[in-house]
């Protein structure tokens, strides 16, 4: 949690980095599931490139956990992705789609009504994004979100 608090943001960027590469070794996933609410306070960060980042390890990690779900924390996560769909940064709203559709494609069956209610709430402005001007956020949703 210390990295998150961090005035600079050259170290808070350097951390997820650093945590990128533990991604790399699977035996440390349980590991990384712990610093999945560490991640989601780098979601609040002012500077796009750390929330982008954040968002990337964030989901590298999702792809990891996929045998074991992500329990309660995946609802946290939609929750928390919900204001990023709509921001005004297309790099933002796609990283944000495409981290929603990694935690709603891993939730397992027993957390599955935990998401739901956020999926509901998300619904709407990801249907807008579908016309979005930004290429890259439309490029979401052909790569299977919705």
């Amino acid at each position: 949690m210390e990295w998150t608090q961090d005035k600079n943001p050259i170290i808070r960027r350097l951390s997820l980095r650093g945590l990128g590469s533990v991604v790399l070794q699977p035996a440390k996933v349980q590991l990384l599931r712990a610093q999945l609410p560490a991640i989601m306070d780098s979601f609040g960060d002012r500077d796009g490139v750390c929330v982008m980042e954040a968002m990337h390890k964030a989901g590298d990690i999702i792809y990891l956990l996929d045998g074991e779900g992500l329990g309660s924390i995946s609802q946290d996560i939609a929750v928390s992705l919900r204001p990023f769909i709509d921001d005004e940064r297309g790099s933002v709203r796609s990283a944000a789609i495409l981290l929603l559709g990694k935690v709603v494609s891993r939730v397992k069956d027993p957390d599955k009504g935990m998401v739901q209610q956020e999926m509901i709430n998300c619904l709407l402005p990801l249907l807008l994004h579908l016309e979005d001007q930004e290429e890259r956020v439309t490029l979401c949703f052909s790569g299977g979100l919705i």
